[in-house]
């Protein structure tokens, strides 16, 4: 099943509403921690605008994306978001978490097989 332009157009519309909430969100938390600063937190917003946002408005002029590529990329960003947001929480407070990095390897899974599954389809 091929998504429609109706389709793409709402995943940018979510993915554009997801960064100015997550904008926000790391604006507030930083206000409130006493001058610590973490580079995700600062970073965040940037997952679901560039990977979110930009490709899918590239994918709007393609307009041949599956529903599983779709939804294996959308929550590829999705985790590597959380991840980002976590780790920045964690650095603000002051603390490590030793399984951190599977967010990242998740994420990154995820988008590199709904990559793979996208190319698949072309041929």
């Amino acid at each position: 099943m091929i998504l429609s332009t109706l389709d793409i157009k709402k995943k940018i519309k979510v993915f554009t509403i997801i960064t100015i909430i997550t904008f926000l969100f790391c604006i507030i938390y930083e206000h409130f921690s006493f001058g610590v600063i973490s580079k995700y937190m600062i970073l965040a917003p940037l997952i679901p605008l560039i990977l979110g946002v930009f490709v899918y408005v590239i994918l709007l002029k393609v307009k041949k994306i599956g529903y599983i590529e779709s939804s294996l990329y959308s929550n590829g960003i999705y985790t590597l978001l959380i991840g980002s947001i976590l780790q920045g929480v964690l650095e603000i407070y002051g603390t490590t978490n030793k399984l951190i990095w599977v967010y990242l390897i998740v994420g990154v899974g995820l988008i590199i097989s709904s990559i793979i599954i996208y190319i698949k389809k072309i041929k």
